[in-house]
């Protein structure tokens, strides 16, 4: 942000200078909340950047000079055990008023509940499937392979019931060779003609 659009005491996201960060973590539109800090503007005055510096104290810090290129304004945050502490924050680590980032995050958040509860939908549907499949395949996997070789003879070749497919697509199918397939079809036509 420009340092003309910055107000003293108000809460902005701030990109720490201790944590690694890309580049897409200082746009507005892409950046994520644990990408920032909640921290608020102490002192618009120019300060000499130190990186990765945090102080308790924001007398530790020491004014710029005339012309000094790495510069800071001074922020403070607060702890996980309440504490306030304060750095220099570059005017391009400074995202966004935090009033304004809460909504985004929010309707990101709100956009991936939605697809994450699809996407456990399909999941649960597609795990639905397999275990119907499965299920059958437990059902049919003796009296299949059985009833085959009753209608073949003794001469019926290995015959297999399981599932293929992955996900939505999941089946039960029986395996068995071509010459018993033949002569199960011979038998079918026979019985055909016989009813006919």
């Amino acid at each position: 942000m420009k340092l003309s659009e910055l107000k003293v005491g108000n809460v902005y996201g701030i990109v720490p200078s201790w944590g690694y960060n890309n580049s897409s973590a200082r746009k507005v539109e892409t950046v994520r909340e644990n990408d920032v800090e909640k921290a608020t503007i102490i002192s618009l005055d120019k300060y000499e950047y130190q990186a990765s510096q945090r102080y308790q104290d924001q007398t530790k810090f020491v004014l710029a000079k005339q012309g000094d290129r790495s510069v800071g304004v001074i922020v403070k945050a607060v702890d996980k055990n309440g504490n306030d502490f304060y750095w220099t924050a570059r005017l391009a680590d400074i995202v966004e008023e935090w009033s304004k980032l809460e909504p985004i995050w929010a309707d990101k958040n709100k956009l991936e509940q939605e697809q994450k509860l699809i996407e456990e939908a399909k999941q649960a549907k597609a795990n639905a499937i397999k275990r119907q499949a499965q299920e059958y395949v437990g059902r049919s996997s003796v009296s299949v392979p059985q009833s085959v070789t009753d209608l073949v003879g003794k001469r019926c070749g290995n015959v297999t019931v399981h599932t293929t497919g992955y996900g939505e697509d999941t089946t039960a199918v029986a395996t068995l060779s071509l010459a018993d397939l033949e002569t199960l079809i011979e038998l079918a036509y026979q019985g055909k003609e016989q009813v006919a």
